[in-house]
C-alpha cells in the first residue's frame, strides 16, 4: 500500500521555512508625549519658562515705569543692562518655548532625531541659556546696586519691577542648571530620565 498523502498534496519538509516576526515600525507622527512634562527636567524647564515669563512681564513693567517717569536719564540707564537682559529674557522665553513644544508633541521623531541626540540638544540648550541669564541677571541687578538705585527711591514701581526681573532671571538660569545636572547625570548613568526614548 502507498502512504497516504496529505490534503494539497503539499510537501511535509521538517523545515517549513523562515518564520517572520515582524515588529512594529518606531511609531512616527505628532502625538503628545506625558512622560517629557511629568519627567523632573521637564518639570524643571517648565519653571524655567514660568520665570522667564514673569521675568518678561517685569522688564516690560520697568520699561513703560521708567520712560514714563524718567525721560531725561532713559537712554544712560537703557542703553545698558536693561537692554542685554531683556533681549535674554525674551529670546530665551520663546527658544525654550519652541523646545517644549518640539519635545512634547515629539515633532523630533517627524524629522528622525534619536533620542539620545535630543538629549544632547536639550543638555546645550538648557546649559547655555543657563549661563546668558545668570550673566544678564547679574549685569542688571549690579547696574540696579551701584548707581540707579540710588537715585531714585525704594517705593518706586521701576526700581521694584527692574529687581524682580533680575530676581526671575537668576530664578531661570538655578531651574536650568538642574536640568543640565539631571541630565549630565542620566548621560552618565547614574539616575536614568525616562526622556525620549527610541
Amino acid at each position: 500500500m502507498m502512504a497516504e498523502m496529505p490534503p494539497g498534496g503539499g510537501n511535509t519538509a521538517p523545515y517549513p521555512g523562515p518564520t517572520y516576526n515582524p515588529t512594529p515600525p518606531p511609531r512616527r507622527g505628532i502625538a503628545f508625549d506625558r512622560s517629557y512634562i511629568f519627567s523632573l527636567p521637564g518639570i524643571l524647564t517648565s519653571l524655567a519658562l514660568l520665570f522667564s515669563f514673569c521675568g518678561l512681564v517685569s522688564i516690560e513693567v520697568f520699561k513703560s515705569e521708567f520712560f514714563s517717569s524718567y525721560n531725561f536719564l532713559s537712554f544712560n540707564f537703557w542703553s545698558g543692562g536693561s537692554v542685554f537682559h531683556e533681549f535674554t529674557i525674551v529670546t530665551s522665553w520663546l527658544l525654550l518655548m519652541s523646545f517644549t513644544i518640539v519635545a512634547t508633541l515629539q515633532i523630533y521623531r517627524v524629522i528622525s532625531i534619536r533620542g539620545r541626540i535630543m538629549k544632547f540638544i536639550m543638555l546645550g540648550h538648557s546649559a547655555f541659556w543657563a549661563l546668558l541669564t545668570l550673566i544678564s541677571s547679574a549685569v542688571l541687578l549690579s547696574s540696579w546696586n551701584s548707581y540707579w538705585a540710588v537715585l531714585s527711591s525704594s517705593a518706586d514701581p521701576s526700581v521694584a519691577a527692574g529687581r524682580a526681573a533680575g530676581a526671575f532671571g537668576l530664578l531661570e538660569s538655578f531651574a536650568l542648571m538642574g536640568v543640565v545636572g539631571l541630565l549630565v547625570l542620566d548621560m552618565l548613568n547614574v539616575l536614568k530620565t525616562p526622556l525620549f526614548e527610541d
